[in-house]
């Protein structure tokens, strides 16, 4: 039980607001970030190991630039968890409380021709 208890201490979570958050903030639920990439430039940065999950606020999250998530920290058991602050078996929900993700990125050449890509998890 302690093994678990540690592990649980461990975990990062950040919050992600567009509407009221700011990149500045904590990223913690009552000082949100604004963007998925200031998340990921968080995450990346962060060696410690163990599990981190993204917390989406409902609204649109635009990405203007492709977000990767480079971290090499995670395994089998300790993931990098992208989700809705909301989910579908909470009470109350309804689905326009669910995050939409919007790509805006510039197309670039890629394999195929030109591509833009929203996310790049490596």
């Amino acid at each position: 039980m302690l093994t678990i208890a540690a592990s649980d201490i461990l975990a990062e979570q950040l919050y992600v607001n567009p509407k009221t958050g700011n990149d500045l903030n904590s990223g913690e639920k009552s000082d949100p970030l604004k963007t998925i990439l200031a998340a990921a430039k968080r995450i990346n940065s962060n060696q410690e190991k163990g599990a981190s999950t993204v917390v989406l606020s409902a609204g649109i999250h635009l990405l203007t630039e492709t977000v990767l998530f480079s971290n090499n920290k995670y395994t089998a058991k300790n993931r990098l968890t992208i989700r809705a602050e909301l989910m579908p078996d909470d009470e109350g929900w309804t689905p326009q409380q669910m995050p939409v993700i919007m790509t805006a990125v510039p197309l670039v050449p890629g394999f195929g021709g030109m591509e833009g890509r929203g996310f790049n998890p490596r």
